[in-house]
This record gives C-alpha cells, structure tokens and sequence, in this order.
C-alpha cells in the first residue's frame, strides 16, 4: 500500500486546487496563478500534463513559485466567480480568450491576467516562461526573447 502511495505521488503533476481555493492562496501566498484550461477529450493536454507538469523541474518550480489551478473547460456546471461575477466553467474559459486545449493562463500575485499560452509547451521551453512570469520580467519592459538572452538580469 505504502509502495502505491509513493508511486501515485511520484507521477502527480503540480498540486491542482480548483479556481476558489487557487484564489485564496494566491491571497495568502502572494504568488502569481497558474490555470490549466484543459478538456477530458483533449490528447495535448494529457501530454502536457505528463511530460511538462510532470517533469521534475518544472513540478519543483510551480510548488515554489506559483499557485496552480485546474479548470475543466466544458464543465456547464461547476462555477467559479472572478471580479465579482460568477461565471460557468465554459464561460470563464471565453471570458479568459480561451479557444484552444491545453490552454494556460497566468494571473499575477493580485488576479490580474497577465497572458495566455495556447497548446502544448514541452518542459525545456516552459521553465523559462515560468521564470519570466515569476520574475515580473513583462513589468521591467523586458520582451521574452530578451529575458531569454540575459535571465539574470531580470530575476
């Protein structure tokens, strides 16, 4: 049993929380937001779930920078509310300028959209997104293929 436990663990991705709690900590944390738009359908999304999320660095980086959040995209159902009006699955996915899956979002340390990176980014090339958006580069008036010449400045 212990061995199943330590397996599951192993292979679990980011620690997703749905969009109130991912809120809430971001509040607490002072930590940009990272959402996963993805749907049960879409095969890219389970790609990126395994070989980026999962990847070991990129697992490392997220717990310790960023909050991170899953949403179901064609959920009708579920709600989420955001700036005061409460918004279905689908909803906030438009509202988001969300058309494409796997889709992520990034919010900033107040739940401000910052921007949205559509389809599957491997792990090599999102660390770097990661670190760009955790450094508050796009503020600084740094373009990412800047940031990507001279990371150190930025950081």
């Amino acid at each position: 049993m212990i061995i199943l436990a330590v397996m599951c663990a192993a292979t679990l991705g980011a620690q997703w929380l749905d969009f109130a709690a991912g809120l809430a900590q971001m509040e607490r944390s002072g930590r940009p937001v990272l959402i996963d738009f993805y749907t049960d359908w879409c095969h890219w999304c389970k790609v990126m779930d395994e070989k980026t999320f999962g990847e070991a660095k990129v697992k490392a980086y997220l717990k310790a920078h960023f909050v991170t959040v899953r949403l179901q995209a064609e959920d009708r159902e579920a709600r989420v509310t955001f700036r005061g009006k409460t918004y279905t699955h689908v909803e906030f996915t438009r509202a988001m300028g969300v058309s494409g899956f796997p889709t992520v979002v990034f919010l900033d340390k107040t739940g401000e959209p910052i921007t949205r990176l559509p389809g599957y980014v491997p792990a090599d090339q999102f660390l770097p997104i990661l670190k760009y958006i955790h450094g508050e580069c796009y503020q600084k008036q740094m373009s990412f293929e800047e940031f990507l010449k001279r990371q150190e400045e930025c950081e």
